[in-house]
């Protein structure tokens, strides 16, 4: 069933004279690990640190989480499990990796969905952030890179692990003195994993939101 609805992507995307393709490239391109970085730090230092931080505390964790399951589950990529399924190029080059969960709809979910479950924006800004984290999957489907179900668990995981990490920042807010103790944890997960050794060097994203959140109330 996941085959045959790749598949029938691919149809649409071919028939279509790859019409759709660059836009559902660009979907993709949002969700890439570097462009994430650079929009947290645009975030950070441009728009609010407090939601910065939340955002890179939120997904540095989705990321730690999406690669051990991506080790555990060995899931292969569309391509390697059907020959019929011919991935558009580019996208096929940087999906590098195990298939399950999507990484790219994780991210997605991270960026996007941090506003679409951020209560003071309006609610029309909230709609458009929910309507990117679709896309940002749907674009995965579409360039063959992934199955539905990759995409489904991954954006899944990416709201999940936002959602919880909001909890946990409004749970440090009320008990400053865990915050250090958070802090440790978080290096700890990091330092002990081999899953992204890109995120192992950026470590300290565990402990540098806590420090900014303690710093903004001092302010």
């Amino acid at each position: 069933m996941d085959m045959e609805y790749l598949l029938a992507l691919q149809q649409f995307r071919e028939g279509a004279g790859h019409v759709f393709t660059e836009f559902f490239e660009q979907m993709s391109f949002l969700s890439d690990k570097g462009t994430v970085i650079v929009i947290v730090a645009i975030v950070y230092w441009c728009v609010s640190k407090r939601y910065g931080a939340w955002l890179w505390l939120g997904w540095s964790t989705n990321r730690l989480i999406n690669g051990f399951l991506k080790a555990t589950a060995c899931v292969y990529r569309p391509w390697i499990r059907d020959a019929r399924i011919l991935p558009d190029p580019p996208a096929k080059a940087g999906a590098t990796g195990y298939s399950f969960p999507s990484g790219h709809s994780t991210n997605g979910a991270s960026m996007f969905g941090s506003g679409m479950l951020y209560s003071k924006f309006r609610k029309g800004l909230r709609i458009l952030f929910g309507v990117m984290v679709v896309l940002v999957a749907l674009s995965r489907n579409f360039l063959g890179v992934h199955t539905p179900q990759d995409v489904i668990v991954g954006a899944s995981l990416g709201l999940l692990v936002m959602y919880l990490t909001s909890k946990l920042i409004t749970y440090l807010d009320a008990h400053p003195e865990k915050e250090i103790a958070a802090a440790v944890i978080g290096i700890g997960g990091h330092a002990g994993t081999t899953v992204d050794s890109f995120l192992q060097i950026f470590y300290i994203v565990y402990i540098f939101p806590l420090i900014c959140m303690k710093f903004e109330r001092r302010l």
